[in-house]
């Protein structure tokens, strides 16, 4: 299996006390991301105002995806 096959697309996820995650399954292990740290990328979508988290959770997702796909 290769590893693009084994990457699914990360799932952007709010939180009750509102605070934004990115959801990354990648190779069987789940991993809750607020922020792109861990994959050098700097964005951070809880620092934004609560109605632009979402939004800036699903452009970290995207350079997620992107990261682990390539």
């Amino acid at each position: 299996m290769s590893q693009i096959e084994s990457v699914q697309y990360p799932k952007v996820h709010q939180r009750p006390d509102g605070r934004v995650e990115v959801v990354v399954n990648f190779k069987g292990k789940r991993m809750r991301l607020q922020n792109g740290n861990k994959f050098g990328i700097h964005l951070k979508p809880n620092s934004f105002p609560a109605n632009q988290r979402v939004n800036q959770a699903m452009m970290l997702a995207a350079k997620i995806y992107t990261k682990l796909a390539s």
